[in-house]
């Protein structure tokens, strides 16, 4: 149990931290 929460603990903090970024990549390649 420990460890999936660690997991998800970790897959949340990437996409805080790296969500906004991800998203401005993920437009720029659907726009063109």
């Amino acid at each position: 149990a420990q460890e999936k929460g660690f997991a998800i603990y970790m897959l949340k903090a990437l996409f805080n931290g790296y969500g906004d970024e991800l998203v401005e990549v993920a437009k720029t390649n659907l726009l063109r």
